[in-house]
């Protein structure tokens, strides 16, 4: 909603949630990816690197675009388009 929320110092609006429970790992471990949605369909980000140190991931991810009536999405065609 349109109400600020406050967590710890900081106020303000609520939009971006990570949501994973936690289990001991290496850094090395760990990804990215992320799922944005637009008015033709779903943007998909992968890196190989993630973490609260991942730093730019728009100039690093690489991009899917997959669109709303895209109902042949495979694992192959996910490695060619990556």
């Amino acid at each position: 909603g349109d109400k600020d929320i406050q967590v710890q110092s900081l106020t303000g609006k609520l939009d971006h949630f990570i949501v994973e429970p936690f289990l001991p790992h290496e850094q090395s471990d760990e990804y990215y990816i992320c799922i944005q949605s637009d008015r033709d369909g779903e943007e998909i980000l992968f890196y190989s690197e993630g973490g609260v140190d991942v730093g730019d991931v728009d100039a690093k991810a690489s991009r899917i675009h997959v669109t709303i009536d895209d109902d042949g999405l495979t694992t192959d065609r996910i490695k060619e388009l990556l």
